[in-house]
This record gives C-alpha cells, structure tokens and sequence, in this order.
C-alpha cells in the first residue's frame, strides 16, 4: 500500500498534462514542434511501411529525396521502448510514452535516493523536482521526443553505480548506457562523460581497494557492452555522418545555442514561456535548499560531487562564452554535437540530490542530535538574503515601471516560500511531516507552472491543417509517383506524411554533403554553414527568407519533382502556374523526369527514352521493368548497401551526377531489382545480440547481482 501511495505521488505532478494527451504538444511562443515535424512523420512512415508492405523500413524516400532511415537516430527504429508508443493513436501514443519516461526517471531518482539512505518522503521530493525541472518540460514542448526518452535513463546510469559490489565486473551500467544511445545517441556523449566521472569520484571518496586495472577494466567492459548494444544504430550511423554536413560543422555551428551568461538569472527567475535551450530553474525550493546546503558542511562535504555537477554544468553550457567551450566540442565524440546547452539536463538532476538530501537533513534532525527539537545546523543567511534581494528588486520595478513582470513576481515568491519553510523547519517551528508536505507542495505548484505556462497543445487537426489543402489539390490532380518541393516550407512534413506525398525538401540534421550541393544549385538558394533545414531559412521566416531566389526546373525534375508549392512567386523556364490555394502557389514542373527512366548515353543532359514500367516501389526493395539499351536512372539517392540485378543477375551501381543510382542495360526487356542491405546494420545486430547475451549471462553467472 505503501509503495502504490508513492508511486501515485510519483505520477500526480504530471497531471496537468493529462487532459491534453491527443494533442501535439508545442511551445507556448511558437509554431514548430519537432515533434510534428520529425518523430510524428517518421512514425507514420513506420507504420505505414509494416502495414502496406510488412517490411521494417531500412531506407526512406518520405524527404530529401531519400535517406537511410536505419542510421538516422530520429526514426526511433532501434529503440524499442519507443515503439510502446506505436501501441495508440499519435500523438496521444507520444505523449503516453514520454510521461511514462519522466516516471521512469522520477523512479530512477527516488530508488538512486534510498540508496543513499534518504527517507521516502525526501527521496520523492528530490524525484518530483526531476521529472518536473523546468529544461525537461521545455523540451517535451519543443517535440524532441528522443531526448526526452535518453533524459529518462540517466538517473539509472548513475544507480548503477550502487549496485556495484567491490571487486565485481558490473555490466549494468552498460545495459543502461547503450539504451540511452539507442534513446538518442547526442545525449550519450554527455551521459558517459558524467558516469566515468561518478564512478572515478566513488572510487576515491570511498577509499574503493580494487587495482587501478580492475577499475579500467569494469570502465573497458561497460563501455564496450553499451556499444555492442547501441551497435545496429552507431555503426549505420558512423557511415552515414562521414557523408553529411555534420561531419563539416565549423565551430560556430557546433556552439549554437550556448547559454547566454544573462541567463544565469533565471536559476531564480525563471524565464516563462521561454527558449528550451536555455532554461536553467530548477524550482524556488531547489535553490533554497542547495544554497542552504552550502552553510552547513556536512551536507558541503557529502555533496561536493553534485556541487561541482552544477559548476561543470553551467560552465560547459556556456559555450562559445567560455575558453572551455571550443576545446571540449573538438573532442571525439563531442566534435559532432551542437548545443552546448543540453548540459544543464545534469543541473537539474543535481539540485534535485542535494535537495533531497537537505529535506532528510531538516526533517530527521534526530539522526545527528540528542534532541530533536533542537534548532537545526546552518546558517538561514544565504537564503533569506536571496529572498530579501529578489523583493527589493521587484519594489524598485514596481515603483520605477509601476508594472511588475510575472517571472519576476513568481520567482520572488516561490523563493520567499521556499525561505520561511526552510528557516521555520530550522528553528523547530515546523513539525517533519508538515514540513516535507509544504515543500512538495511548493515544489508541484512552482515548476509545474512554470512547465503548465510554457506548453501549448494543438488538436491533429490543426497540426496537420497547414498545407492540406494543397496536398488534397495535388493528389486530386495526379496519384503518380512524384516529389514535391517547397522553396518556403508550405507543405509541412507533417502533413506530406499524413497524404502520403515525397518531398525533395526536408527537416533533418543530417543530409548527405552531395545532395545539399546539388540543391543548392537546384533551389538557387545560397547554403552557409550548417543547416536542419533544406532549403535553409536564413532568418527562420521561411515565408519570405528564399523570396527571389528562382529553381532551375531542370535540376529539379531530375529530382522527380513534378510540383513546386510557393508561398511567392517563381519565375522560371519550366514552372506553369497551375492553382493558388490559400496562400500557396502551386507550380508544375514541365521538366519532370519519372522516377527511374533510360537514356541512350551517360549524358548528364540527356533526353529520356523512355520511363521504366511496372515500377513496384517498397523502402528496402524497388522493383521495375525497363527496355534497353542504354542506362536506367534511379531518382534516388546513390548510397552504399544498395544493390541491383537484372534478370537476378548482379551489376555494379553508377552515380549519376554523383547523386543518383544508375545501371547500364543491355538491349531487350529486362527485370531489374534495386535492394537495401547494409552491412553496417547486419554486423551491428549480431554485435547487439553478442552484447545482450553477455549482459544476460553476467546477470545469471553473478547470481543476479550485476
């Protein structure tokens, strides 16, 4: 009864999300959600490819004129705790999935806590300031659905660490470090970062009597277990970064976003409805209490590892405001990362270890003292300065502005609060139970508001009405196999999924280098620097940034791109005006070439033959007729582990303008067949199943103790 009274406790603060779980969740001051854009269009495309052609889908043509979707970390597919989310209708799957996450972290933190011999009701406090720091609410808005499922297991990498025994080989560490790999691979980098730190400081402030090689050994085999488990997506994935442009990132890309020292502010003002990245407040309670931990130095001592979390946090962060900044993202590993900023995720997850451990400290005074009811350790200086400060601020705003903003007011509060509960629980005013009650209350109300404030949700219907009205014109006109591109994003992913169209355009962090170059001059779009967009937005107002800039139709319809959505007009040899639908021009390219088609020579120019025939397209397999002789042009992207027969005859694939597949053929009718098998993923899935065994078997031979 006892734990189902904790676990409910666990899982009330998220119910202010309850009501809206069909909704596709978005940020309060804005349109884009990656969560639409990217984790919702590659799940219809999953489940899309089970139901019509019960094949796993290794590859997609859904954007940029197709990609491996196999290597690419947002397409979910090797992360099978994701898939639970495939079990109900999007988006209410996601949301369902990503709130069992936060619980599943929250669950992490409070067993990580009792571990740590914190009481119950102090390890829960700490739990709920996790699942509801401010950063991990702003990113659930933001739609970065994968992030949030890697967020989730790094309280269980660092539990880890208490189920090791002296002297014994642990493997568990590994088992959750390659889950979160799977979860999303860009958070692994930071996650092992922090664990091989952990795990260094209990070697030393426990006085840990194992050899130094016993050590690095336990490190060698939970590291290689997390990359034989992570294997089927790192291994596709290394050999499909070293041909994107992230592979070229200068170092102004890999630093975006990092945090502006201004924004330190907000550990006690917290910036409502503000950017994801730079989301710092861990709560008014957390601070209170961490700062309080400070005066007194049993709780400095016992935390110092978690002390200097913060401070690391921060301080890599900062970024490109830091000399630390670009040095550590020259790193391996590191080198291809962006956003500094994700590290503050580790200070939310130390101000909830340090809080939690005040909690226990005021609440059970008795463990340290003959008497107690008598005043508590520490120095309440700290935090009622704090409080004093941030009032006198708000009074200067006041009389100066007479208006007050609400972040100002809020902080000010949920700090003023936090202060008379802590110092009223010091000087004994506060009964244990009313005290530990008080703060969760506070913890609850203040970070759940300022996550409730920062959350907006959009019905389906909404979410996927932009561009559908062009989408149901262009499929009424021709149910072909084409692609369409939009010079100013007028057809949203999200929308060419539900209709089932392609798109030469797209969203995604990686692209292949040779297909932006091939864009570039495609769209007559200038590409600078790095970009998750295709086209880029130079100003991210896709309505007007690409204005003026005119496609050559040519290039394009080499692309199968039969039709171009404008939201401005296009003036080029090739683009007919068909139809204005809403805001949207739609044009039709009169220079569209089919989706695979053969020409007498290897001409770059060359006039098409003829289309191929009886074209049966599936994501790992595509089948066509074609007459010869001459050379049969695939519209798709030429990559490795791909294959062609004809007449079940292996031949060799040419890339055509160093972008598309092409085969020569011999005169005659001939069956060709073009396969995906990549030996990346194969040699990855039996690396994964020798990590899983090895796993499996420590846990057995251990005797269940990892």
């Amino acid at each position: 009864m006892r734990k189902a009274l904790l676990l409910l406790i666990l899982v009330a603060p998220l119910g202010f999300c309850f009501t809206n779980l069909g909704d596709f969740p978005f940020p309060a001051r804005s349109i884009y959600s990656d969560l639409a854009i990217s984790h919702y269009p590659n799940a219809v495309y999953l489940l899309h490819s089970i139901s019509t052609w019960r094949q796993i889908p290794l590859w997609s043509d859904s954007i940029l004129s197709g990609y491996p979707f196999a290597a690419d970390p947002l397409s979910g597919l090797w992360y099978l705790p994701g898939w639970l989310a495939y079990l109900f209708p999007l988006p209410l799957g996601f949301n369902l999935n990503v709130l069992l996450h936060l619980v599943w972290g929250g669950l992490g933190v409070f067993i990580f806590l009792r571990k740590e011999n914190k009481s119950d009701f102090a390890a829960l406090a700490g739990a709920i300031l996790f699942e509801l720091f401010s950063k991990n609410f702003a990113h659930y808005a933001a739609g970065h659905l994968t992030l949030m499922y890697a967020i989730a297991w790094t309280p269980w990498v660092f539990l880890s660490e208490r189920f090791f025994r002296t002297g014994r080989l642990s493997l568990l560490a590994g088992v959750f470090l390659g889950l979160t790999a799977l979860a999303d691979v860009r958070w692994f980098a930071f996650v092992f970062t922090a664990w091989l730190m952990f795990a260094l400081y209990q070697r030393w402030i426990e006085r840990i009597e194992t050899r130094s090689w016993t050590f690095l050994l336990r490190v060698a085999a939970c590291s290689g277990t997390a990359l034989l488990i992570a294997a089927p997506l790192l291994l596709p994935l290394l050999e499909f970064t070293g041909l994107t442009t992230r592979a070229g990132m200068s170092a102004g890309d890999r630093l975006m976003s990092s945090l502006p020292p201004a924004y330190l502010a907000g550990l006690a003002i917290p910036d409502l409805q503000g950017f994801a990245e730079w989301m710092v407040y861990p709560g008014g309670a957390a601070l209170v209490l961490a700062l309080f931990s400070l005066s007194v130095p049993e709780l400095r001592r016992r935390n110092a590892f978690w002390i200097g979390m913060i401070i690391i946090s921060l301080v890599v962060a900062s970024g490109s405001f830091t000399p630390l900044g670009d040095l550590l993202f020259r790193l391996p590993g590191f080198s291809l990362l962006r956003v500094p900023a994700r590290a503050i995720f580790f200070l939310g997850w130390s101000f909830a270890v340090i809080a939690a451990d005040c909690i226990h400290f005021l609440a059970f005074p008795g463990e340290r003292m003959q008497d107690p009811d008598r005043k508590a350790p520490g120095n309440g200086l700290a935090i009622a300065a704090l409080a004093g400060f941030l009032a006198l601020v708000c009074a200067g705003l006041l009389v100066s502005t007479h208006s007050l903003p609400v972040n100002y007011a809020w902080g000010t509060i949920a700090i003023g609060l936090a202060t008379a509960i802590v110092l009223a629980r010091r000087s004994g005013h506060l009964q244990a139970g009313v005290f530990v009650s008080l703060v969760i209350a506070l913890i609850c109300l203040d970070l759940g508001g300022v996550d409730f404030v920062g959350l907006r949700f959009v019905p389906p219907k909404n979410a996927l009405a932009i561009g559908q009205a062009e989408a149901e014109w262009i499929k009424a006109q021709d149910d072909g196999v084409f692609r369409i591109y939009s010079p100013s994003y007028s057809l949203p992913q999200q929308t060419a999924a539900a209709n089932q169209i392609d798109l030469a355009d797209g969203v995604n962090p990686l692209q292949i280098q040779g297909y932006t170059a091939y864009m570039e001059k495609a769209t007559g779009i200038p590409f600078t620097g790095y970009s998750v967009t295709l086209p880029p937005f130079a100003t991210a107002s896709p309505e007007t940034d690409n204005q003026g800039k005119n496609p050559d139709a040519s290039l394009l319809g080499r692309l199968n791109v039969k039709y171009i959505v404008s939201a401005f007009d296009l003036h080029s040899p090739g683009l007919l005006l068909r139809n204005q639908v809403g805001d949207s021009k739609i044009y039709e390219n009169v220079t569209f070439r089919p989706r695979a088609w053969v020409q007498a020579d290897f001409d770059l120019n060359g006039a098409a033959i003829a289309p191929a025939s009886s074209l049966t397209w599936t994501p790992n397999e595509i089948r066509l007729t074609a007459k010869g002789g001459g050379w049969l042009i695939l519209s798709e992207i030429y990559y490795q582990g791909w294959t062609a027969t004809v007449d079940e005859k292996l031949v060799p694939i040419t890339p055509y303008d160093s972008l598309l597949r092409a085969i020569e053929l011999p005169p005659g009718d001939h069956q060709v067949t073009f396969s995906y098998a990549p030996t990346s993923l194969t040699i990855g899935l039996i690396l994964a199943g020798i990590g899983w065994l090895v796993a499996v078997g420590s846990f057995l031979i251990r005797g269940r103790r990892w």
